[in-house]
């Protein structure tokens, strides 16, 4: 009986921590899109700086 309520907390906790996640995720989606196109051609432009001074 101990051991089944146990899981029964494990399998909530983990089913909260996986609605979390795909809720920041889906968030981090949407609204950082912009932010990672920034991301990306500012590394971009760094790698090119840095092939162009080889």
């Amino acid at each position: 009986m101990f051991n089944f309520s146990l899981h029964g907390i494990d399998i909530e906790g983990r089913l909260d921590l996986f609605a979390s996640v795909t809720k920041i995720f889906y968030a981090g989606r949407l609204v950082g899109v912009g932010k990672w196109i920034r991301l990306y051609f500012t590394l971009s432009q760094f790698a090119y700086l840095a092939l162009w001074n080889l």
